[in-house]
């Protein structure tokens, strides 16, 4: 999962300098794994930050990951 939307963050490059956004990224889990189509993920977690860079005023994006009961939990906090 980490991989991943540090893949999505890079693709984002030249949308993020334009709007000159601020993206932190808080990618706490442990476990940072998930079975899943990777190309799919990469397209929902690049959509997301997409939405949240240019529907913001000034975008100011934290991604963050942590472990709960087994699972992966993936959020963005403006």
């Amino acid at each position: 999962m980490h991989e991943l939307v540090h893949e999505a963050v890079n693709n984002l490059a030249p949308l993020i300098q334009e709007r000159k956004a601020l993206i932190t990224l808080e990618l706490n889990a442990e476990h940072p794994f998930l079975l899943a189509n990777k190309d799919y993920l990469i397209i929902v977690i690049v959509n997301l930050l997409d939405n949240a860079i240019k529907y913001s005023k000034e975008p100011s994006i934290t991604i963050a990951t942590k472990n709960a009961d087994n699972r992966i939990i993936v959020f963005c906090k403006r």
